[in-house]
């Protein structure tokens, strides 16, 4: 039995050889997204954002159980050097505070025990650069 190609066939076969060959490439130039302008970051406690800050000034925030039910007891969330990290909680693996710090827009901290998301918040621009 041999194999017969219409046209069709070998437009898809370029087309998918093309788009592999561009993705290696360009794969190859992106060094990754980088952060642009001025971030913020929300704490989205229970699906809702109950708290907004600048990443650009150092702080420590508390969460108080008391007046979030959800958390399993107080948690710290920590802002330094333009990055964010929760370094006190209380859940049974402690892996919001295992993560450590974060500093790139839409990567975030998930704490699924105690229904808090925090997450850096504005723009972001692609850097491509030239092998040498």
């Amino acid at each position: 039995m041999s194999l017969k190609f219409n046209r069709s066939d070998i437009f898809i076969l370029i087309a998918s050889i093309i788009l592999v060959i561009s993705f290696v490439i360009g794969s190859n130039y992106l060094t990754g997204l980088t952060n642009k302008g001025d971030l913020k970051v929300d704490i989205n406690i229970s699906g809702r954002i109950a708290y907004t800050y600048s990443l650009n000034e150092d702080r420590i925030i508390t969460l108080k159980k008391d007046d979030h039910p959800s958390l399993l007891g107080d948690m710290e969330i920590e802002i330094r050097d333009n990055k964010v990290r929760v370094s006190k909680e209380q859940s049974p693996l402690n892996y919001c505070s295992k993560q450590g710090f974060v500093d790139k827009v839409a990567r975030p901290i998930i704490c699924l025990p105690n229904e808090v998301i925090v997450i850096i918040r504005g723009e972001i621009s692609f850097d491509w650069v030239m092998p040498s």
